[in-house]
Protein backbone atom coordinates (compact mmCIF):
# COMPACT_ATOMS: atom_id res chain seq x y z
CA UNK A 1 0.00 0.00 0.00
CA UNK A 2 1.25 3.39 -0.20
CA UNK A 3 1.41 5.75 2.51
CA UNK A 4 1.51 9.34 1.26
CA UNK A 5 0.28 12.90 2.71
CA UNK A 6 -1.18 15.32 0.74
CA UNK A 7 0.23 17.37 -1.96
CA UNK A 8 3.51 18.43 -0.42
CA UNK A 9 4.57 15.73 1.65
CA UNK A 10 7.03 13.33 0.34
CA UNK A 11 5.38 9.68 -1.06
CA UNK A 12 7.39 6.50 0.55
CA UNK A 13 5.82 3.14 -0.06
CA UNK A 14 4.81 0.59 2.25
CA UNK A 15 3.94 -3.03 0.74
CA UNK A 16 1.26 -4.98 2.97
CA UNK A 17 2.06 -8.61 4.14
CA UNK A 18 -1.54 -10.53 3.69
CA UNK A 19 -2.33 -10.32 7.61
CA UNK A 20 -1.09 -6.60 7.64
CA UNK A 21 -3.23 -5.82 4.77
CA UNK A 22 -6.32 -7.84 6.30
CA UNK A 23 -5.52 -5.23 9.65
CA UNK A 24 -5.31 -2.17 7.71
CA UNK A 25 -8.58 -2.77 6.13
CA UNK A 26 -10.97 -3.62 9.13
CA UNK A 27 -12.18 -0.05 9.92
CA UNK A 28 -15.63 -1.28 11.83
CA UNK A 29 -14.31 -3.40 14.56
CA UNK A 30 -13.76 -2.14 17.41
CA UNK A 31 -10.64 -3.30 18.66
CA UNK A 32 -8.43 -6.03 16.96
CA UNK A 33 -5.18 -7.86 18.16
CA UNK A 34 -2.63 -9.07 15.36
CA UNK A 35 0.25 -11.56 16.03
CA UNK A 36 0.84 -14.25 18.56
CA UNK A 37 4.01 -15.41 17.42
CA UNK A 38 7.38 -13.62 17.45
CA UNK A 39 8.52 -12.39 13.41
CA UNK A 40 5.22 -11.39 11.37
CA UNK A 41 5.96 -7.62 11.74
CA UNK A 42 3.29 -6.75 14.43
CA UNK A 43 4.82 -3.59 15.35
CA UNK A 44 4.82 -2.26 11.93
CA UNK A 45 1.50 -3.05 11.37
CA UNK A 46 0.39 -0.89 13.82
CA UNK A 47 2.15 1.80 13.40
CA UNK A 48 1.38 1.85 9.55
CA UNK A 49 -2.33 1.69 11.50
CA UNK A 50 -1.68 5.06 12.54
CA UNK A 51 0.43 6.52 9.75
CA UNK A 52 -2.93 5.73 7.59
CA UNK A 53 -5.37 7.28 10.01
CA UNK A 54 -2.90 10.70 10.59
CA UNK A 55 -3.36 10.92 6.65
CA UNK A 56 -6.60 10.07 5.96
CA UNK A 57 -8.40 12.26 8.58
CA UNK A 58 -7.17 15.67 9.15
CA UNK A 59 -6.60 16.67 12.59
CA UNK A 60 -6.98 13.39 14.52
CA UNK A 61 -4.77 12.19 17.41
CA UNK A 62 -3.42 8.71 17.82
CA UNK A 63 -1.16 7.32 20.87
CA UNK A 64 1.08 4.21 20.26
CA UNK A 65 2.01 2.76 23.85
CA UNK A 66 4.27 0.03 25.14
CA UNK A 67 4.79 -0.67 28.83
CA UNK A 68 8.48 0.79 29.09
CA UNK A 69 10.00 3.64 27.11
CA UNK A 70 13.28 1.91 26.31
CA UNK A 71 11.24 -0.30 24.18
CA UNK A 72 10.09 3.00 22.42
CA UNK A 73 13.30 3.55 21.61
CA UNK A 74 15.90 0.78 20.75
CA UNK A 75 17.60 -0.31 17.29
CA UNK A 76 14.44 -1.44 15.05
CA UNK A 77 11.86 -0.69 17.46
CA UNK A 78 8.81 1.82 17.23
CA UNK A 79 10.56 5.06 17.42
CA UNK A 80 13.29 4.78 15.04
CA UNK A 81 11.20 2.96 12.49
CA UNK A 82 8.88 5.48 12.56
CA UNK A 83 11.73 8.11 11.83
CA UNK A 84 12.54 5.42 8.73
CA UNK A 85 9.04 6.05 7.31
CA UNK A 86 7.94 9.75 8.29
CA UNK A 87 11.43 11.76 8.51
CA UNK A 88 10.42 14.94 5.53
CA UNK A 89 6.79 14.13 5.91
CA UNK A 90 6.23 15.16 9.57
CA UNK A 91 7.94 16.52 12.15
CA UNK A 92 8.98 15.08 15.14
CA UNK A 93 9.65 16.80 18.63
CA UNK A 94 11.99 14.60 20.75
CA UNK A 95 11.11 16.16 24.26
CA UNK A 96 7.51 15.70 23.38
CA UNK A 97 7.54 12.12 21.78
CA UNK A 98 5.45 13.19 18.89
CA UNK A 99 4.80 13.53 15.40
CA UNK A 100 3.40 16.61 14.03
CA UNK A 101 1.66 16.07 10.44
CA UNK A 102 1.12 19.16 8.25
CA UNK A 103 -2.88 18.19 8.35
CA UNK A 104 -2.18 19.00 11.80
CA UNK A 105 -2.63 15.08 13.00
CA UNK A 106 -0.43 14.34 15.35
CA UNK A 107 0.78 10.98 16.79
CA UNK A 108 2.03 10.49 20.38
CA UNK A 109 4.10 7.82 21.39
CA UNK A 110 3.75 6.84 25.33
CA UNK A 111 4.67 4.21 28.22
CA UNK A 112 3.16 3.08 31.38
CA UNK A 113 5.87 1.14 33.01
CA UNK A 114 4.00 1.13 36.70
CA UNK A 115 0.49 -0.03 37.31
CA UNK A 116 -0.66 3.28 37.89
CA UNK A 117 1.11 5.22 35.44
CA UNK A 118 -1.92 4.38 33.11
CA UNK A 119 -4.08 7.15 35.26
CA UNK A 120 -1.80 9.78 33.45
CA UNK A 121 -4.46 8.75 30.56
CA UNK A 122 -7.49 8.42 32.00
CA UNK A 123 -8.45 12.14 30.59
CA UNK A 124 -6.63 12.06 27.65
CA UNK A 125 -8.81 11.91 24.29
CA UNK A 126 -7.39 9.83 21.37
CA UNK A 127 -9.28 9.20 18.05
CA UNK A 128 -6.87 5.55 18.07
CA UNK A 129 -5.09 3.69 20.70
CA UNK A 130 -2.15 1.31 19.30
CA UNK A 131 -0.91 -1.02 22.32
CA UNK A 132 2.69 -2.66 21.54
CA UNK A 133 3.25 -5.96 23.53
CA UNK A 134 -0.43 -5.97 24.99
CA UNK A 135 0.76 -8.84 27.30
CA UNK A 136 3.16 -7.30 29.25
CA UNK A 137 0.18 -4.92 30.38
CA UNK A 138 -2.21 -5.45 33.36
CA UNK A 139 -5.89 -5.90 32.54
CA UNK A 140 -6.58 -2.72 34.67
CA UNK A 141 -3.97 -0.38 32.44
CA UNK A 142 -5.86 -1.93 29.30
CA UNK A 143 -9.47 -0.56 30.37
CA UNK A 144 -7.99 2.28 31.83
CA UNK A 145 -6.33 2.90 28.47
CA UNK A 146 -9.72 2.09 26.19
CA UNK A 147 -11.92 4.89 28.07
CA UNK A 148 -9.67 6.95 26.40
CA UNK A 149 -10.22 5.99 22.78
CA UNK A 150 -13.23 8.22 22.26
CA UNK A 151 -13.96 11.63 20.00
CA UNK A 152 -16.04 13.91 19.24
CA UNK A 153 -15.85 13.96 15.55
CA UNK A 154 -18.81 12.38 13.29
CA UNK A 155 -16.34 11.87 10.59
CA UNK A 156 -14.43 8.92 12.41
CA UNK A 157 -14.84 5.83 14.37
CA UNK A 158 -12.38 5.41 17.66
CA UNK A 159 -10.77 2.42 17.22
CA UNK A 160 -8.48 -0.03 19.35
CA UNK A 161 -5.64 -1.98 18.18
CA UNK A 162 -2.83 -3.96 19.72
CA UNK A 163 0.21 -6.56 19.35
CA UNK A 164 0.78 -9.32 21.70
CA UNK A 165 2.44 -13.17 22.27
CA UNK A 166 1.96 -15.02 24.61
CA UNK A 167 2.91 -14.65 28.29
CA UNK A 168 3.71 -12.58 31.07
CA UNK A 169 1.60 -10.57 33.30
CA UNK A 170 -1.46 -10.00 30.81
CA UNK A 171 -1.12 -13.72 28.81
CA UNK A 172 -4.71 -14.66 31.19
CA UNK A 173 -6.49 -11.50 29.90
CA UNK A 174 -5.45 -11.18 26.39
CA UNK A 175 -6.15 -14.80 26.42
CA UNK A 176 -9.48 -15.00 27.58
CA UNK A 177 -10.54 -11.75 26.09
CA UNK A 178 -9.16 -12.06 22.96
CA UNK A 179 -8.24 -15.96 22.01
CA UNK A 180 -11.06 -17.70 23.45
CA UNK A 181 -13.90 -16.20 22.72
CA UNK A 182 -14.08 -16.44 18.97
CA UNK A 183 -12.47 -18.42 16.24
CA UNK A 184 -9.32 -16.70 14.86
CA UNK A 185 -10.68 -13.71 11.74
CA UNK A 186 -13.65 -13.94 13.09
CA UNK A 187 -15.67 -10.86 14.78
CA UNK A 188 -16.59 -11.46 18.31
CA UNK A 189 -19.79 -9.15 19.51
CA UNK A 190 -19.65 -8.10 23.24
CA UNK A 191 -22.89 -9.08 24.10
CA UNK A 192 -22.73 -6.55 27.39
CA UNK A 193 -21.00 -3.69 25.56
CA UNK A 194 -21.84 -4.43 21.80
CA UNK A 195 -18.52 -3.89 20.81
CA UNK A 196 -16.68 -5.48 18.30
CA UNK A 197 -13.31 -7.68 18.78
CA UNK A 198 -11.46 -10.01 16.59
CA UNK A 199 -8.11 -11.63 16.75
CA UNK A 200 -5.63 -11.65 13.38
CA UNK A 201 -3.18 -14.46 14.25
CA UNK A 202 0.39 -14.45 12.90
CA UNK A 203 3.92 -15.99 12.73
CA UNK A 204 7.37 -15.76 11.18
CA UNK A 205 5.68 -18.33 8.34
CA UNK A 206 3.52 -14.95 7.37
CA UNK A 207 6.64 -12.96 6.98
CA UNK A 208 9.07 -13.72 3.99
CA UNK A 209 11.36 -11.29 4.35
CA UNK A 210 12.79 -12.48 7.73
CA UNK A 211 16.43 -12.95 7.45
CA UNK A 212 17.19 -17.36 7.53
CA UNK A 213 18.98 -16.89 11.04
CA UNK A 214 16.10 -15.79 12.72
CA UNK A 215 13.74 -18.49 11.99
CA UNK A 216 16.88 -20.75 12.40
CA UNK A 217 16.41 -19.00 15.88
CA UNK A 218 13.39 -19.52 16.56
CA UNK A 219 13.28 -23.54 15.45
CA UNK A 220 16.25 -23.69 18.06
CA UNK A 221 14.26 -22.42 20.94
CA UNK A 222 12.95 -25.36 23.46
CA UNK A 223 9.76 -25.06 25.46
CA UNK A 224 7.82 -23.38 26.53
CA UNK A 225 9.46 -20.63 24.05
CA UNK A 226 8.96 -22.57 20.88
CA UNK A 227 5.48 -22.93 21.47
CA UNK A 228 5.16 -19.58 22.03
CA UNK A 229 7.42 -17.44 19.90
CA UNK A 230 7.71 -19.49 16.76
CA UNK A 231 4.33 -20.94 16.83
CA UNK A 232 2.19 -18.62 19.11
CA UNK A 233 0.27 -21.31 21.12
CA UNK A 234 -1.48 -19.37 24.24
CA UNK A 235 -1.82 -23.26 26.09
CA UNK A 236 1.47 -22.67 27.70
CA UNK A 237 3.70 -19.47 27.85
CA UNK A 238 6.75 -17.72 29.00
CA UNK A 239 6.80 -16.80 32.41
CA UNK A 240 4.48 -19.16 33.93
CA UNK A 241 5.48 -19.38 37.53
CA UNK A 242 4.23 -23.22 38.34
CA UNK A 243 5.51 -24.63 34.83
CA UNK A 244 4.30 -27.74 34.26
CA UNK A 245 1.13 -28.06 36.07
CA UNK A 246 -1.58 -28.10 34.69
CA UNK A 247 -5.48 -28.91 35.76
CA UNK A 248 -4.97 -32.29 35.10
CA UNK A 249 -3.86 -35.66 37.13
CA UNK A 250 -1.63 -36.05 38.51
CA UNK A 251 -2.26 -32.58 39.82
CA UNK A 252 -5.97 -32.86 39.82
CA UNK A 253 -8.41 -35.03 41.03
CA UNK A 254 -11.99 -36.42 41.73
CA UNK A 255 -13.32 -35.91 45.03
CA UNK A 256 -12.99 -39.42 47.09
CA UNK A 257 -13.73 -39.75 50.70
CA UNK A 258 -11.15 -38.62 52.77
CA UNK A 259 -10.81 -40.74 56.17
CA UNK A 260 -12.19 -38.78 59.22
CA UNK A 261 -8.83 -39.45 61.14
CA UNK A 262 -6.41 -38.06 58.89
CA UNK A 263 -4.92 -34.26 59.75
CA UNK A 264 -6.81 -31.20 58.94
CA UNK A 265 -5.91 -27.45 58.85
CA UNK A 266 -7.27 -24.61 56.86
CA UNK A 267 -5.33 -21.52 55.26
CA UNK A 268 -6.56 -17.81 54.27
CA UNK A 269 -6.14 -15.36 52.44
CA UNK A 270 -7.73 -12.34 53.68
CA UNK A 271 -9.73 -9.60 51.70
CA UNK A 272 -12.69 -7.15 51.11
CA UNK A 273 -11.68 -5.17 48.50
CA UNK A 274 -9.74 -7.36 46.90
CA UNK A 275 -10.67 -11.21 47.13
CA UNK A 276 -10.39 -13.52 50.25
CA UNK A 277 -9.61 -17.18 49.58
CA UNK A 278 -10.45 -19.82 52.46
CA UNK A 279 -8.68 -23.46 51.59
CA UNK A 280 -8.89 -26.99 53.68
CA UNK A 281 -6.35 -29.21 53.48
CA UNK A 282 -5.85 -33.07 54.95
CA UNK A 283 -2.77 -34.80 54.96
CA UNK A 284 -2.50 -38.70 53.74
CA UNK A 285 -0.86 -41.31 55.60
CA UNK A 286 1.56 -41.54 52.46
CA UNK A 287 2.46 -37.86 52.60
CA UNK A 288 0.04 -36.25 50.08
CA UNK A 289 -1.61 -33.06 51.02
CA UNK A 290 -5.45 -32.95 49.60
CA UNK A 291 -6.99 -29.45 49.05
CA UNK A 292 -10.49 -30.60 49.15
CA UNK A 293 -12.18 -27.42 49.53
CA UNK A 294 -12.09 -23.94 49.10
CA UNK A 295 -14.37 -20.91 49.46
CA UNK A 296 -13.94 -18.01 47.15
CA UNK A 297 -15.06 -14.22 48.22
CA UNK A 298 -14.85 -12.84 45.07
CA UNK A 299 -17.15 -11.37 42.24
CA UNK A 300 -16.27 -10.74 38.38
CA UNK A 301 -16.97 -6.99 37.16
CA UNK A 302 -19.24 -7.26 34.20
CA UNK A 303 -17.67 -4.96 32.14
CA UNK A 304 -14.05 -5.29 33.21
CA UNK A 305 -14.14 -9.38 33.74
CA UNK A 306 -11.88 -8.57 36.82
CA UNK A 307 -12.33 -10.83 40.08
CA UNK A 308 -12.67 -8.27 42.60
CA UNK A 309 -13.53 -8.52 46.81
CA UNK A 310 -17.29 -8.54 48.02
CA UNK A 311 -16.56 -6.35 50.54
CA UNK A 312 -17.98 -8.60 53.24
CA UNK A 313 -15.62 -8.37 56.60
CA UNK A 314 -14.13 -11.12 58.37
CA UNK A 315 -16.39 -12.23 60.32
CA UNK A 316 -19.15 -12.82 57.98
CA UNK A 317 -16.43 -14.22 55.58
CA UNK A 318 -15.68 -17.01 58.09
CA UNK A 319 -19.54 -17.40 58.84
CA UNK A 320 -19.96 -18.66 55.24
CA UNK A 321 -17.10 -20.83 55.60
CA UNK A 322 -17.83 -22.77 58.50
CA UNK A 323 -21.68 -23.00 56.86
CA UNK A 324 -19.46 -25.35 53.94
CA UNK A 325 -18.12 -27.98 56.33
CA UNK A 326 -19.92 -30.58 58.28
CA UNK A 327 -20.53 -30.75 61.47
CA UNK A 328 -17.92 -31.64 63.99
CA UNK A 329 -15.26 -31.15 61.09
CA UNK A 330 -11.88 -30.70 62.54
CA UNK A 331 -9.65 -28.92 60.54
CA UNK A 332 -7.25 -26.42 62.74
CA UNK A 333 -5.20 -24.48 62.53
CA UNK A 334 -6.11 -21.88 60.04
CA UNK A 335 -2.96 -20.64 58.79
CA UNK A 336 -2.95 -16.61 57.44
CA UNK A 337 -0.90 -13.89 56.68
CA UNK A 338 0.22 -11.28 58.82
CA UNK A 339 -2.66 -8.48 57.75
CA UNK A 340 -5.18 -10.72 59.89
CA UNK A 341 -2.90 -10.13 62.91
CA UNK A 342 -2.81 -6.13 63.17
CA UNK A 343 -4.48 -4.48 65.83
CA UNK A 344 -6.97 -1.80 64.42
CA UNK A 345 -7.07 1.28 65.53
CA UNK A 346 -10.58 1.39 66.83
CA UNK A 347 -11.24 -1.99 68.48
CA UNK A 348 -8.17 -2.55 69.42
CA UNK A 349 -8.64 -6.21 67.88
CA UNK A 350 -7.38 -7.95 65.00
CA UNK A 351 -9.46 -10.34 62.59
CA UNK A 352 -7.25 -13.18 64.00
CA UNK A 353 -8.98 -11.93 68.01
CA UNK A 354 -12.46 -12.15 66.29
CA UNK A 355 -12.59 -15.52 64.35
CA UNK A 356 -10.83 -16.82 67.58
CA UNK A 357 -14.30 -16.33 68.79
CA UNK A 358 -16.02 -17.86 66.07
CA UNK A 359 -13.96 -21.19 67.25
CA UNK A 360 -11.42 -20.26 64.29
CA UNK A 361 -7.92 -20.30 65.61
CA UNK A 362 -5.93 -18.22 63.38
CA UNK A 363 -1.45 -18.98 62.70
CA UNK A 364 0.56 -16.61 61.79
CA UNK A 365 1.95 -18.16 58.18
CA UNK A 366 5.96 -17.50 56.91
CA UNK A 367 5.71 -14.44 55.13
CA UNK A 368 8.72 -14.76 53.09
CA UNK A 369 7.26 -15.05 50.02
CA UNK A 370 9.97 -16.58 47.77
CA UNK A 371 10.45 -19.08 50.13
CA UNK A 372 6.83 -20.20 49.99
CA UNK A 373 6.59 -19.96 46.43
CA UNK A 374 9.85 -21.74 46.43
CA UNK A 375 8.04 -24.18 49.08
CA UNK A 376 4.87 -24.76 46.52
CA UNK A 377 6.68 -25.53 43.08
CA UNK A 378 8.26 -28.37 45.16
CA UNK A 379 5.54 -29.21 46.30
CA UNK A 380 3.83 -29.84 42.61
CA UNK A 381 6.69 -32.35 41.81
CA UNK A 382 5.83 -35.58 41.08
CA UNK A 383 7.31 -38.05 43.33
CA UNK A 384 6.92 -41.89 43.73
CA UNK A 385 4.74 -42.87 47.05
CA UNK A 386 3.27 -46.31 48.37
CA UNK A 387 -0.29 -45.60 48.51
CA UNK A 388 -2.15 -49.27 50.13
CA UNK A 389 0.55 -51.10 48.91
CA UNK A 390 0.66 -50.00 45.20
CA UNK A 391 3.51 -47.61 43.99
CA UNK A 392 2.01 -44.49 42.29
CA UNK A 393 3.14 -41.07 40.87
CA UNK A 394 2.14 -37.87 42.50
CA UNK A 395 3.01 -34.37 43.25
CA UNK A 396 3.03 -34.20 47.24
CA UNK A 397 0.27 -31.39 46.60
CA UNK A 398 -3.16 -32.35 44.71
CA UNK A 399 -6.23 -30.44 44.69
CA UNK A 400 -9.77 -31.45 44.25
CA UNK A 401 -11.71 -30.68 40.81
CA UNK A 402 -14.03 -29.19 43.55
CA UNK A 403 -12.07 -26.07 43.80
CA UNK A 404 -11.97 -24.35 40.40
CA UNK A 405 -10.80 -21.19 41.21
CA UNK A 406 -7.48 -22.40 42.84
CA UNK A 407 -7.20 -24.64 39.82
CA UNK A 408 -8.30 -21.52 37.34
CA UNK A 409 -5.74 -19.81 38.70
CA UNK A 410 -2.43 -21.54 39.41
CA UNK A 411 -1.46 -21.93 35.85
CA UNK A 412 -1.63 -18.34 34.82
CA UNK A 413 0.47 -16.94 37.82
CA UNK A 414 3.43 -15.27 36.08
CA UNK A 415 7.31 -15.19 37.99
CA UNK A 416 9.28 -11.65 38.07
CA UNK A 417 12.22 -11.20 35.97
CA UNK A 418 15.26 -12.90 37.64
CA UNK A 419 13.47 -12.93 41.01
CA UNK A 420 11.87 -16.04 42.63
CA UNK A 421 8.89 -14.43 43.53
CA UNK A 422 5.80 -13.78 41.74
CA UNK A 423 4.52 -10.42 39.57
CA UNK A 424 2.42 -8.50 41.50
CA UNK A 425 -1.33 -7.24 40.65
CA UNK A 426 -2.24 -10.71 39.22
CA UNK A 427 -5.40 -12.83 40.78
CA UNK A 428 -2.65 -14.67 43.31
CA UNK A 429 -5.10 -14.99 46.51
CA UNK A 430 -6.04 -18.76 46.34
CA UNK A 431 -2.01 -19.23 45.63
CA UNK A 432 -1.36 -16.78 48.72
CA UNK A 433 -3.97 -19.10 50.48
CA UNK A 434 -2.02 -22.32 49.42
CA UNK A 435 1.50 -21.36 50.00
CA UNK A 436 -0.31 -20.27 53.57
CA UNK A 437 -1.08 -23.60 54.40
CA UNK A 438 1.61 -25.61 52.30
CA UNK A 439 5.03 -23.88 53.99
CA UNK A 440 3.79 -24.49 57.45
CA UNK A 441 3.85 -28.53 56.86
CA UNK A 442 6.98 -30.00 56.36
CA UNK A 443 6.06 -33.33 56.74
CA UNK A 444 5.23 -34.42 59.92
CA UNK A 445 1.39 -33.86 59.31
CA UNK A 446 -0.87 -31.04 61.28
CA UNK A 447 -2.57 -30.76 64.14
CA UNK A 448 -5.58 -31.72 64.57
CA UNK A 449 -7.77 -29.71 66.47
CA UNK A 450 -11.28 -28.67 66.84
CA UNK A 451 -13.27 -26.62 64.69
CA UNK A 452 -16.72 -25.98 66.80
CA UNK A 453 -19.81 -25.62 64.36
CA UNK A 454 -22.52 -25.05 66.75
CA UNK A 455 -23.20 -26.46 70.24
CA UNK A 456 -22.93 -29.60 69.49
CA UNK A 457 -19.52 -31.40 68.48
CA UNK A 458 -20.75 -34.11 66.63
CA UNK A 459 -18.43 -37.21 65.36
CA UNK A 460 -17.59 -36.78 61.68
CA UNK A 461 -18.63 -39.71 59.47
CA UNK A 462 -18.24 -39.75 55.49
CA UNK A 463 -21.91 -40.02 55.48
CA UNK A 464 -21.91 -36.55 56.69
CA UNK A 465 -18.96 -35.21 54.87
CA UNK A 466 -20.58 -33.24 51.78
CA UNK A 467 -17.52 -33.70 49.82
CA UNK A 468 -18.21 -37.73 49.99
CA UNK A 469 -21.78 -37.17 48.75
Amino acid sequence: MAVATRRNMIKRRWKALPFQAEFLADNDTEEILIGGAKGPGKSDGLLIFSIKRRTEFPGSRGLIIRREFADLVKEGSLIPRSEELLSGIAQYNRQEHKWRFPNSSVIEFGHAQHEYDILGYQGAQYDDICVDQLEQFTELQYRILHGAARTTRRDLKPLFRASANPGDVGHAFVKSYFIDVAPPRTVYIDPKTQLRRKFIPATYRDNPYLNPEYVQYLNALPEPWLSAWRDGKWEGFIGQYFSPWRPDPPYVCDPFPLHPNWPRWMAYDWGSASPAWVGWLCRAPWGTIYVYREAYFATQEPQTRRWVGTGLTVDVQIRQAQALMAIGEAASPCYAGPDVFIKGGQTGESHADVTARLGVSMSLATTDRVQGWQRLKRAFQPRRVDRDGQTVEEPEVVIFSTCPHLIRTLPLLVGKENTEDIKDLQEDHPADGLRYGIIEQSGEGASVGEFLLGPQLKTLTERESPWAR
